[in-house]
Parts: C-alpha cells; structure tokens; sequence
C-alpha cells in the first residue's frame, strides 16, 4: 500500500498552434479536461501498474471535485481520508504550445489541508509500505512524514518550486528516504549552482538513499553511496561539465528524431531503447544515467509525464525492482505519455501494453533497499541539525 498526501486538480488543457503574442486572440488546436496535481498524477502509473494506494488530499463540494473523486474510484484507491470542503477545487489552465513543446500552467488554488485535519494515525498508515509526498499541503504533510519515520516507513518526495515553503522544504530534503526532482528545481532549492554538487549535498546533509534528477529528452540522473571499492569499477565524472557534455548530451536524438526511420517504422514504429549508463563521483557515490526513448515527432504532451516518472518509482520500490530496471520502467511510462495528448490521466501506458523487458525485475541492488535506513528518531544522527551551511537559501 503506497500513501500518497498531496495535490489533486483539475487541468483544463489548451493546444494551440504556437504560443500567442501580448494580446493576441487565438483558437486552440485541442481543448481537454482532465485530472491532475502532481500526486495525483502519480497515482495513474501507481494503479495502472498493479499498486494499491491510499489518498489524503482536498477536494471541493464543486463540479471539478467529482471529477477528481470519480476518476480516484476508477483507479481503485482509497479516499476515505479525501477531505471535502465547499468551495472551489484545485484548478489550473494549461497551455500547450505545439510548436515549441512547451508548458504554461496557470493555477488556482483550493483549500490547503494543515494540521487542524484530523485522521486516526493507525488508520491512515495501516498497511502502508511507502509514503509519498508532493508537498502541496506542507503542514499536513510533515504531520504525516513525523508518523511514518515513528513506524520506520520510508518517505519519497516529489520536489516542487519553494512557493513559500520556508523551512518545510528544509524538512522534506532532510528526512525523505527517496528524492526525485526535476534538474533545475534543485538548483533553485539548492545553494549549490551545479547540478551534481546539490545531489552529494542532499546526501550528505540528509538520510535520502538516493536522489534522482530529471533532465527531460536526456534522461535522468540517480546519485546514490557506494564504498571505495564500488567506485573503483566504474568510469570517473570528475564535474558538472563533463556531465553536461559527455552523458546528457548523448540524447540528442530525442530532440531531432529520425523522420526517415519513422516513415519506415509506421505509427507504431521503434522508439529504441532505454540504457542504463554507471559512473563513479567523487570514488563514493554511484551516478547512474537513465536514457529516454527516442520520440522525435511522435513528440505530442509532456504533461503529467514527470509524475508518471515518480509513480512508476513508488511502485517499483514497494515491489523490490532492482534500480536500474526501476528506472528504465519509469523512463518508458514517462516517454510513452509524452506521446499521448492529455493529462496523465489519459496517456499513462497499460501494464498489458508495455514490453516484456521493462517490466523484467532483472538483479542488482533493490531502488528501495539502500545503505541508510528509516530509523524511526525524529531527531534522527545522520541529520547534521548544528551544520550552520543549510541546503535551500
């Protein structure tokens, strides 16, 4: 059972041609209404995969809220913990600029869940192996990290943009068991300007096994502890730059594709495949590179395919996939989505549908069983609380 306490919206999703200029009027391409929010995006993958899952979120007594509460029936999950207000529910209008393959989200927010909620702690963690966290409903959601570290059950957390968060994100980065952000989220968070230096930070300063950074068509990037002797095996990567240049720089052929293969290939044509690069950092921590499948213009909407990235995880790791299988499986989902347009709701890939080697568990060392471990101390040692260096400004 994964519980996730997070955000659940309500996306009107907008295509248009190019995005327009200052006051410009123009049609849209596509017009869609689907559910979103970063958990609850996450959810899709959760329960299409096989998961079961468990929500806390809020939700309006308005038209958008049934359709979130329709959909979280649909998917199986457990709402009895979905609190209902009256007013309006989490919204936001998406435009998707075709042309660019960009995102402009604007949002509306609801009712923030804080405190003054209520829950019976043993049943809202009863039978929970994972819990999973986006952190827009901050202080509800450190009240529940406080209970899983009491019952020693691991945290994964979705990095978001600080909006206000203050020392709330000081919390989740110190006391996650598992981080997924995207690149440039945690350069802002971080006082480190270079992207690998703000990983071995978070590492340092936390209890996170390991930390994981999106980087869009070029993959992701894991970075986790291994002893000296592990780093001896591996390749070394010495600096961002070489990072930037050697590794993430390999997919460029997600970006341009390959128009002729894909005339030959039809509409269902190869997309490749998924690779799974080790390197050493530092002689102590392992630095894995997860590659993308090669869309090329099969390209449609991004949207949602971050969050299907970390569901896919939250599965993979209460199921005990090994890491490198973990990450092509959730590296597959999120491509496949970019594919489809819509929300994840609409472009999450069916388990019957996904080929038989990414869902292959394969050996290796567990995404979920790493060197640290939840010790159940809210004052837990490993975190270096008298540091005067903190990891956000």
């Amino acid at each position: 059972m994964i519980l996730a306490v997070g955000n659940a919206v309500v996306d009107f999703l907008a295509s248009v041609s190019s995005f327009p200029e200052k006051d410009e009027k123009i049609r849209t391409t596509s017009l869609e209404i689907v559910t979103g929010g970063n958990c609850m995006n996450g959810l899709n993958a959760i329960c299409s995969l096989g998961s079961s899952a468990r929500f806390v979120t809020s939700v309006g007594n308005d038209a958008n809220g049934e359709v979130i509460m329709n959909h979280l029936k649909f998917l199986g999950v457990d709402c009895q913990f979905v609190y209902r207000y009256d007013g309006a529910t989490f919204f936001s209008y998406i435009i998707v600029d075709s042309k660019s393959r960009t995102r402009t989200i604007i949002h509306t927010p609801g009712t923030i869940l804080d405190t003054t909620y209520s829950v019976a702690a043993s049943s809202l963690l009863h039978g929970v192996e994972l819990l999973y966290i986006d952190t827009r409903h901050p202080a509800f959601a450190r009240q529940t990290c406080e209970l899983a570290i009491q019952d020693k059950i691991p945290i994964l957390l979705d990095v978001e943009q600080e909006r206000g968060l203050g020392d709330y994100s000081q919390y989740f980065l110190l006391h996650s068991t598992y981080i997924v952000s995207s690149g440039i989220h945690l350069q802002r968070l971080s006082q480190e300007s270079d992207p690998l230096k703000a990983m071995k930070e978070v590492l340092e300063e936390g209890v996170a096994e390991w930390v994981i950074t999106t980087w869009g068509d070029r993959g992701s990037l894991l970075l986790r502890r291994i002893s000296d002797e592990e780093g001896n095996a591996f390749e070394r990567v010495s600096s961002w730059n070489q990072v930037e240049t050697d590794i993430l720089s390999i997919d460029a052929s997600c970006v341009e594709g390959n128009e002729k293969d894909e005339e030959e290939d039809g509409e269902e044509g190869k997309f490749g495949e998924i690779e799974v690069s080790r390197f050493s950092y530092e002689e102590k921590y392992l630095l894995l590179h997860c590659s993308t499948l090669s869309l090329g213009s099969r390209f449609v909407d991004g949207t949602g395919a971050g969050d299907i990235f970390i569901g896919t995880l939250a599965h993979c790791i209460v199921n005990n996939f090994p890491l490198e299988p973990a990450l092509k499986l959730a590296a597959y989902c999120a491509a496949i989505k970019c594919t489809r347009a819509g929300g994840a709701s609409k472009g999450m890939v069916k388990r019957c549908d996904i080929p038989p080697q990414y869902l292959e568990r394969g050996e290796g060392q567990e995404i979920g069983s790493g060197s640290s471990q939840v010790c159940g101390d809210l004052d837990c040692c490993h975190v270096k609380k008298n540091s005067s260096k903190r990891l956000i400004d």
